[in-house]
């Protein structure tokens, strides 16, 4: 894996862990099947969207970060997945561009936490902000989300892709704010919703590191299910 040095979080986990997030990966990858199609949406730079490449047989990775996109093209290609198509490019609810900031590389930082609701000072450029529903799928059988607050955006813009081919949808819940609509969102939508709020610390992790970076800090998600199709068993709690 490609990262940067000065990543708080996803970079610094690799580095250390030689992983990322591995519960969230590791529940991904219970869902997916060689004939299935994976969404990414919020890609950064891959820590999803290569192992999944790895399970499912299609998979298409957002990411509207200049630096994080191409890091993400360069994992694509280091790992020789053909089955990927990585798009520059922010998800909403709505078609047309967005100012996204040239972050500080030089400085350590959650390089993955950017909120593109927000104006920032500085150099930006423009990419294109597209919905889920005007891309071209055949078939969509798991959604990532994780677009630091923008979630709802996302599945507001999917309504199409997501009442045709019932995905199941794993969504960042982290902002306190948008939590009530979201949540509001999905379940307008036919879904039930289950909490999964791994830690990012796995002691298990690929290198067996023993120092835990973060002791409590943990990735705040849910798992969401077709009301019309039985949950996996994966152990996780309904949320009422």
């Amino acid at each position: 894996m490609i990262y940067q040095d000065n990543d708080k979080y996803v970079g610094k986990s690799i580095d250390y862990y030689g992983e990322f997030c591995e519960a969230e990966v590791a529940l991904l990858l219970s869902v997916l099947q060689p004939d299935m199609t994976f969404v990414d949406v919020g890609a950064n730079i891959g820590a999803m969207t290569i192992p999944a490449a790895r399970r499912a047989g299609r998979v298409v990775a957002y990411e509207p970060q200049r630096i994080a996109y191409q890091t993400l093209c360069g994992n694509v290609s280091v790992n020789d997945l053909k089955n990927v198509t990585c798009v520059q490019a922010a998800v909403g609810d709505k078609s047309g561009t967005v100012n996204v900031p040239e972050l500080d590389y030089t400085a350590e930082q959650n390089l993955a936490g950017l909120d593109l609701r927000h104006q920032y000072a500085g150099m930006t450029f423009t990419v294109p902000l597209v919905r889920l529903d005007d891309d071209n799928f055949e078939r969509c059988d798991l959604i990532k989300i994780d677009v630091e607050g923008m979630e709802a955006q996302v599945v507001a813009g999917a309504a199409k892709v997501i009442a045709t081919f019932r995905p199941y949808l794993c969504v960042e819940d982290d902002y306190e704010p948008q939590r009530a609509e979201l949540r509001r969102a999905i379940r307008a939508a036919g879904y039930r919703l289950y909490e999964f709020a791994p830690p990012l610390y796995n002691p298990d992790n690929y290198f067996l590191n023993p120092k835990n970076l973060w002791p409590d800090a943990v990735g705040r998600n849910l798992f969401c299910v077709p009301a019309e199709r039985d949950a996996p068993d994966f152990g996780l709690t309904e949320i009422p």
